[in-house]
């Protein structure tokens, strides 16, 4: 599937003068808080709301999880058989890109969320805030 996204940020770049040639990868996710989120419910949110899984994977873990900072390449999809809390994680070499997240500032409205949001409470669950971002592995940009 075409990261629309990642093209956009590389075609931008490129018009700006900032770097060509530059090779990017993007991501969407969302931060979750609440008493009653429990891993099994944060999995079961990601499977049937979050993600699309005919044509999206998707990775559940704790804030500050490696995971969570490897390219979707190195995190597969999970099976059904297979926890997607494995271990995973860029390597450690020079070609590594380099991890660009980005988030709403506080107050800005973000409707994404509150649906989110709004949907999570519809499975009966105390969801105290959701918020949404955009991640960007940039690789082939130099200083």
């Amino acid at each position: 599937m075409q990261d629309v996204d990642a093209r956009r940020v590389e075609a931008d770049a490129a018009a700006l003068g900032l770097a060509q040639g530059i090779r990017v990868t993007s991501a969407r996710g969302y931060l979750l808080q609440g008493p009653e989120l429990t891993a099994e419910r944060v999995e079961r949110l990601a499977r049937e709301l979050f993600a699309d899984t005919v044509v999206e994977q998707y990775v559940v873990a704790p804030v500050g999880d490696r995971r969570l900072t490897a390219p979707a390449e190195a995190n597969p999809a999970p099976s059904a058989d297979e926890s997607s809390r494995r271990p995973a994680g860029p390597q450690d070499d020079a070609a590594t890109p380099q991890l660009v997240q980005v988030l709403l500032k506080p107050g800005v409205m973000d409707p994404v969320a509150q649906s989110a949001e709004a949907a999570a409470g519809d499975f009966g669950w105390d969801v105290e805030a959701v918020r949404t971002l955009r991640k960007y592995w940039i690789a082939g940009a130099s200083g």
